[in-house]
């Protein structure tokens, strides 16, 4: 996500964050996941398409925020943190990266 970011062509970091949470749904293994998780994707992907045409500095600001909760997710599950995980997940979708 943060070089497709750094790109800035919004397609491209939608399907990178797409993938993100894709691999964060796999990583969870959870057959009650499986259901509703494809849909959340696409869902969080169409409003990906709109927050991420960033044409002014507050929305640039927000998906370097976003950048930054993703990096604390991967350093979390790294760590093996499962709180810190749960607390950067959802820091990251209670603010939808657009509030």
């Amino acid at each position: 996500f943060r070089a497709a970011s750094d790109v800035e062509v919004p397609q491209v970091m939608v399907l990178a964050s797409h993938r993100f949470f894709e691999v964060l749904g796999e990583m969870a293994a959870s057959p009650y996941l499986e259901a509703s998780f494809s849909r959340l994707l696409l869902d969080k992907a169409r409003l990906d398409m709109l927050v991420l045409r960033p044409k002014g500095q507050l929305l640039k600001a927000k998906v370097v925020q976003c950048l930054q909760w993703h990096k604390q997710i991967m350093d979390a599950i790294e760590e093996q943190s499962e709180e810190r995980v749960s607390l950067q997940m959802h820091r990251l979708f209670d603010s939808t990266c657009i509030n």
